[in-house]
């Protein structure tokens, strides 16, 4: 593909977190050209510094969810209020599109959706209002998966998640990126909190 376009030379450098490459950047030109030692020595410099700059918008964006529920549970009146509450703090400081509060009944560990909040880029009552309705099974969807597992769990794209509900209904609103939690006292877990993104993502620890 490359040679049917005219293109010959080419370098490749790794974005790196430490240790650990997340990405590589390649770039090619329709000139051929040796290695050229300055330009790599250069360019594997500048990898560890946008590394460095993910890892630091990583810290910001934990740090700013860190900050919404301790303001959140500081002023707390009432557990329904502060669910609502969180939902839109969590949403808001990661620019989520949807969040999902899942009641957890442990006699039966099913789980059934109390809460629900949207950002007001657009509207989604029948999206919200199908989530609603419905009950889970554990192991069923992203929160059910949270659920069973008993930790926070995150998918690229809910397109990739087959047995989701609500999978048709988020990616008619062009939604992708997952992420769950469970919410814990001990070993037991009472709730789950859902939310989804446009974008697909890439959980981060």
């Amino acid at each position: 593909a490359a040679n049917s376009e005219g293109l010959h030379g080419g370098f490749a450098f790794p974005v790196q977190l430490g240790s650990q490459v997340v990405s590589v950047m390649e770039f090619f030109s329709r000139e051929a050209m040796e290695p050229d030692q300055e330009l790599l020595n250069m360019f594997m410099a500048f990898g560890k510094q946008l590394g460095q700059f993910i890892e630091r918008k990583h810290k910001e964006r934990r740090l700013a969810v860190h900050n919404a529920v301790a303001n959140v549970l500081v002023e707390a009146e009432t557990l329904t209020k502060t669910n609502s509450q969180i939902l839109e703090a969590i949403g808001t400081a990661l620019h989520w599109e949807i969040g999902l509060l899942w009641e957890v009944e442990a006699s039966t560990e099913t789980m059934r959706c109390t809460e629900t909040w949207h950002s007001p880029s657009g509207t989604r009552e029948d999206l919200m209002s199908q989530a609603s309705t419905l009950s889970l099974n554990s192991g069923v969807g992203l929160a059910g998966q949270a659920l069973k597992k008993g930790e926070p769990l995150g998918i690229v794209d809910v397109a990739h998640k087959g047995d989701h509900p609500l999978g048709p209904m988020m990616m008619a609103e062009g939604l992708h990126g997952g992420f769950a939690f469970p919410i814990r006292l001990g070993s037991y877990v009472f709730s789950v909190m859902e939310f989804y993104s446009r974008d697909t993502i890439d959980a981060d620890q």
